[in-house]
């Protein structure tokens, strides 16, 4: 009887273990829902296209070129430690079902992360202008 109540208890143990997901792993599953990078891409393409207007000799290739070696990286991992020190992983999950059913209107987010989140995008187009600036330079537009 012990020996099937130890089994028992194990298997649960088991299945609960492989049913869980870690707080980084909820916080990119929201990050995809909200499509932070995507809409970060497209502020990219706007961008260059404001860039293109002003620079209108510039060859189409270096346009390509700019857009390719724009590394979204950092601003991801900014935008993840913004969410994940904010919010706890119930909260995040919470944040993840309310994203998908005001899709494709975004959740209310706390006034704080609201501001980082701002300034990251901030710092991430500070970066971004920084390089059309030096890619431009070395190509010989400027």
């Amino acid at each position: 009887m012990k020996k099937i109540f130890l089994l028992c208890t194990l298997l649960l143990f088991i299945n609960a273990i492989a049913q869980t997901t870690t707080k980084l792993q909820d916080v990119q599953n929201l990050l995809s829902i909200l499509q932070i990078k995507s809409t970060m891409e497209g502020v990219v393409d706007r961008g260059i296209e404001l860039y293109q207007k002003k620079k209108p000799a510039v060859p189409q290739q270096v346009w390509i070129d700019i857009k390719n070696s724009v590394d979204y990286t950092s601003y991801m991992n900014k935008v993840t430690c913004i969410f994940d020190s904010n919010y706890s992983q119930q909260e995040i999950k919470n944040l993840v079902t309310l994203a998908n059913a005001s899709k494709p209107k975004l959740p209310q987010f706390k006034n704080i992360v609201q501001h980082q989140l701002y300034d990251a995008g901030n710092e991430f187009g500070k970066k971004f202008g920084e390089l059309i600036k030096e890619k431009l330079n070395i190509k010989g537009h400027i």
